[in-house]
């Protein structure tokens, strides 16, 4: 790691910046140190920077969900901020465009008015924008989940983005379902999803395996479970989400492998949305031996 050594960073330019960012976050490495002092660089360097770099960093800090430490926060509210740069977004992209925003809402970004003014850019390249569906998707359920917070945001997909977000819903739907119909027909037998949720409906638990979720959000899930009451009493539950997480969903970090920042924000509008999410590591979940395991082991973890 010989970019960790003091003063190296401070040599580095915007492009040495870009690379180094990319390089970490194609790899899946999770170095918050690292990406914080790099998150400073970066801030020293922002007017310099070009629009693949610029959006290259914005990327791999919210890819490794680096964004709640306090540098890269920073760093992605400043980028949100120099967007507004007269002329900058001209030389935008569409697929830069995308990745920005999409950045963004990984990071739970607020910034009002460089929301809007990335999605004016979407709606206003609807042909383009549609083909980026898998980056726009979740901006754009960011965006409905806060219109409080987001209210030029809303309002602009209320009044112009309304065929951008119909059609966008309808291919992240369909490719979902496309994706939990392959993995039915292989039932790969590592994970007996199939079988869990079999073996909870004849318990009476009305689970379903691999589903694609009909609301707003349309993620892919391994497990759903609807909401119930369990009797005696006892407040009704929300409905519950297992997801088994494996390595494609992770990054490497300093305490071992951790959710990657396209996970966290799956989870967080999930549960945006009234579901509680229940994480479970792939390797735990393929060392539970047999369904009657597995079901003990989501019975104790509270899903049912």
């Amino acid at each position: 790691h010989t970019v960790r050594e003091p003063g190296v960073l401070m040599g580095f330019t915007e492009q040495n910046l870009a690379n180094a960012a990319w390089a970490y976050a194609t790899m899946g490495i999770q170095d918050p140190d690292l990406m914080s002092a790099l998150a400073v660089r970066a801030m020293e360097l922002l007017p310099d920077f070009g629009v693949h770099g610029l959006t290259n960093v914005a990327w791999a800090v919210a890819a490794l969900g680096c964004g709640a430490r306090s540098e890269p926060a920073a760093l992605l509210a400043g980028i949100a901020q120099h967007l507004l740069t007269v002329g900058l977004l001209s030389t935008f992209s569409t697929t830069d465009v995308a990745r920005t925003a999409w950045a963004l809402a990984v990071a739970g970004s607020v910034d009002d008015l460089a929301l809007a003014v990335l999605l004016v850019d979407l709606v206003l390249q609807p042909e383009d924008a549609v083909a980026l569906f898998q980056w726009v998707h979740p901006v754009l359920v960011h965006v409905r989940q806060h219109p409080e917070e987001l209210p030029q945001s809303a309002t602009l997909l209320d009044t112009m983005g309304g065929d951008l977000v119909r059609q966008v819903h309808y291919l992240f739907t369909d490719q979902n379902r496309r994706h939990c119909e392959l993995r039915k027909s292989l039932q790969a037998p590592s994970l007996l999803l199939l079988e869990v949720a079999a073996a909870l409906q004849d318990r009476g638990v009305p689970a379903q395996a691999l589903a694609v979720l009909r609301d707003e959000t349309a993620y892919a899930v391994d497990l759903l479970v609807p909401g119930h009451s369990p009797g005696d009493g006892a407040p009704a539950r929300n409905p519950a989400i297992v997801e088994v997480t494996g390595l494609s969903q992770q990054v490497l970090g300093p305490n071992g492998l951790e959710p990657s920042g396209a996970t966290t924000l799956k989870h967080q509008q999930l549960e945006q949305s009234g579901y509680t999410v229940f994480q479970v590591m792939a390797s735990d979940w393929v060392a539970l031996e047999g369904v009657e395991t597995k079901i003990q082991a989501l019975s104790n973890m509270g899903v049912f």
